[in-house]
Formats: structure tokens, C-alpha cells, sequence
């Protein structure tokens, strides 16, 4: 008897809402390589969710390799929430590029900054345009496999990067060393600025960055909504302003909208909490 009474009080306590513990929703978020603009920015969202959800949620940054794969990971369920650029969401949502044939249905709540493509010479070097690219040995800084679907491959040709321009490779933090050591004559970068990969060219060699600008290019941001035209400052740290030797100058360039992504599957009060955290605190978010 005793046995008994005692289970059907246990079983009593387990079943009761006031003694069952909270248990918070476990939320994944991918940013991007550690040193880079989107992982910290998944680091400072999950902070404003976890500081203002009142336990309701726990939310984990996780660094990835980037902007492909964190849409094929929210596009798996590997992870609830992701960053990538407005031009790969937008491909994704309609099964075009590197997601050719594989459409899908995909989130976007909010984008969080610019990523600019950013182009990157010697300051002793005679390059000023895209055109002056003509049989140089460039580093684009992305996969083969995305060429396709970068915003020079749009722009026209031979209007914008001739096609004559080598592409050596590498990987981004590579390029820094290998334009101070000769080895390629300019480099791209499509980042956030600041960037590391930038400010490492400029502790090793003194560069320049070169505005991307033109009738093709502009007429290519008037039509794809996904693209947006930004102006760099020079002068953004010290390194640069040593290294150029010019102050208060904005370069032209354009670029795309790192954009937060959202699995399908999640329940639209999951991302609209997560959203309404982010806007309600936007000032701590850029503080951070």
C-alpha cells in the first residue's frame, strides 16, 4: 500500500505544471568564420535573445564557412537560423545558380549590414579600374562553384572585369600576403568593412582600394533589388589611413545585404520573437 500511495504522488508531481522544470528552446544560428562580420553579428543577436527571451529561449552562435552553407544547413534543419547574402536567398527561394532546380522555402525576417565587394591593389600599382584588369592575375576569393553567381558575372563584359583577368584561387586570408608579395596583382573581397583580410593587406604593404563603378554596374543595381550601392571610407582605421595616405575619401562600391535566414519549418513565433528582440534593441545590437 505504501508503495503505492507513494507512486501515485511521484506520478502526481511529475504530471503537475507548477514542479515540471521550464525547459528553454534550443535555437542554432550560423554566422560564418570566427573572425568574420557575420559571426559576430550571430554572437550579439543570440545575446539579445537570450537576455531579454526571460529563459524562454537558448540561442547558440556557431561559426560555418559561409554563406552557402548556411543556407544549405537552414535548408536542412541542421540549424534553426543562419546568415547569408540577399542575392543566395533570393536564388535558393527560386531555385536558380548554385540551387538550380531545387526550390525551396525559406525565411528572410530582417538583413543586419552591407557586404560590399571591395577591390584591393598595390598603391604602387597602375591598376585604377576594372578595365585596367586586362591580363592580371586577380584572387576573387570565393569557390569555382559561385563564380556564376557573383555580381561580376553580371555586370558586362568588356565593360566591367575583362575576362582575360586570371583568377588565382585563393582563399581570402591568403590574399593579403600574395598581393604584398607580388604574387597577384589585386584582389577581391565581398565583406563587411572592416574586414581582416583588408587590414592585413594593409599592415603588409601600402594599398589602395579601387571604386567599382560604371554605367553597367549601376544598371545592374537598378535592376536586382538584392544588390545596393555603398560607399566605403578610405580612412576606416588607422592602417588604411597610413597606408593610403588619403583622409575622409568614399569609394563606390556595391554589394549585397547579409540577411538572416530562418528554417521553414520553425514556428512563426519563433521568428517573430527573435525578430522583435533584435528591433527592439537595435541600439544595444549596434553598440555591440
Amino acid at each position: 500500500l505504501f508503495d503505492l500511495i507513494s507512486a501515485a504522488l511521484l506520478a502526481g508531481c511529475i504530471n503537475s505544471d507548477e514542479y515540471e522544470p521550464h525547459r528553454a528552446i534550443n535555437l542554432e544560428f550560423n554566422g560564418g568564420p570566427v573572425n568574420g562580420a557575420n559571426y559576430f553579428a550571430t554572437l550579439n543577436i543570440c545575446n539579445l535573445v537570450n537576455r531579454y527571451s526571460d529563459g524562454k529561449y537558448n540561442c547558440a552562435k556557431r561559426a560555418s564557412p559561409g554563406p552557402v552553407a548556411n543556407v544549405d544547413q537552414v535548408l536542412a534543419g541542421a540549424v534553426e537560423f543562419g546568415i547569408s547574402r540577399s542575392d543566395y536567398v533570393l536564388s535558393a527561394v527560386q531555385g536558380t545558380g548554385i540551387w538550380e532546380n531545387a526550390r525551396t522555402v525559406i525565411a528572410a525576417p530582417f538583413t543586419v549590414h552591407n557586404d560590399t565587394v571591395t577591390m584591393v591593389v598595390r598603391d604602387d600599382s597602375d591598376i585604377r579600374s576594372l578595365a585596367d584588369l586586362e591580363g592580371r592575375v586577380v584572387n576573387l576569393g570565393i569557390p569555382v562553384r559561385c563564380i556564376s553567381s557573383m555580381p561580376w558575372n553580371s555586370w558586362s563584359w568588356p565593360g566591367s572585369m575583362p575576362r582575360t583577368a586570371l583568377n588565382l584561387g585563393l582563399l581570402q586570408a591568403e590574399a593579403g600576403r600574395a598581393l604584398a608579395d607580388g604574387e597577384i596583382d589585386a584582389f577581391f573581397a565581398t565583406v563587411a568593412t572592416p574586414d581582416p583580410s583588408i587590414e592585413r593587406a594593409a599592415d603588409l604593404t601600402d594599398i589602395r582600394l579601387i571604386p567599382l563603378d560604371s554605367p553597367e554596374i549601376r544598371q545592374l543595381v537598378a535592376d536586382t533589388p538584392y544588390y545596393a550601392r555603398t560607399y566605403v571610407h578610405t580612412g576606416y582605421n588607422g592602417r588604411l589611413i597610413r597606408s593610403t595616405g588619403v583622409l575622409n575619401v568614399f569609394v563606390v562600391k556595391h554589394g549585397y545585404d547579409a540577411t538572416v535566414i530562418a528554417s521553414s519549418s520553425l514556428p512563426d513565433e519563433i521568428v517573430s520573437d527573435v525578430t522583435g528582440y533584435v528591433f527592439r534593441h537595435l541600439n544595444e545590437l549596434r553598440a555591440d
